[in-house]
């Protein structure tokens, strides 16, 4: 088995940033977190369509409070990969389509100047889309075209870098 080891060009800009739990319930994806100030957790709120089966659900926080949710959805045979955002000061916004899976479901990691980054696998490659704090999601990047893109993981390093590892398979 071998695994493939990729970093993602250095980000930093000025901080944005959560907290969050992320969760599942009867098929649909739902976030749940402390109310401010008190310990009592507030009732979940839906993020996926009603209408389709949500699941590989994954979510980070930012230094100033951002939450980022990101998962797969199965619509019309399709798995898509889709992402809300939680500011600290706000309710969650409307889901954003990021692209399309058939093998990992999306993770999430957000840096330490509150930029975000997702990355996922369609089942030829792993995909990355990456969010600036504050900014829009940009378009995705494929970074390799080989293997099953199985087990991905995403990490921060402390000088922003991301780095994603992932399962490539059995190399015979």
């Amino acid at each position: 088995m071998s695994r493939t080891l990729r970093r993602i060009g250095d980000r930093r800009r000025a901080a944005c940033g959560a907290c969050a739990l992320l969760a599942a319930l009867a098929g649909l994806l739902a976030m749940s977190g402390p109310a401010a100030a008190s310990s009592a957790w507030l009732g979940p709120t839906d993020l996926s369509s009603a209408s389709e089966n949500a699941y590989d659900p994954d979510v980070a926080a930012g230094p100033e409070g951002e939450a980022i949710a990101a998962w797969t959805e199965l619509a019309t045979n399709v798995n898509q990969v889709w992402e809300s955002t939680h500011p600290p000061d706000g309710a969650w916004q409307a889901p954003v389509m990021l692209g399309y899976t058939t093998w990992s479901g999306p993770q999430v990691v957000v840096d330490s100047a509150g930029d975000a980054t997702v990355a996922w696998g369609d089942g030829s490659g792993v995909e990355v889309s990456e969010r600036p704090c504050g900014g829009t999601w940009q378009s995705r990047v494929s970074l390799d075209g080989a293997g099953n893109d199985q087990d991905l993981q995403l990490a921060e390093d402390s000088g922003g870098d991301t780095i994603v590892v992932w399962d490539v398979g059995v190399i015979v």
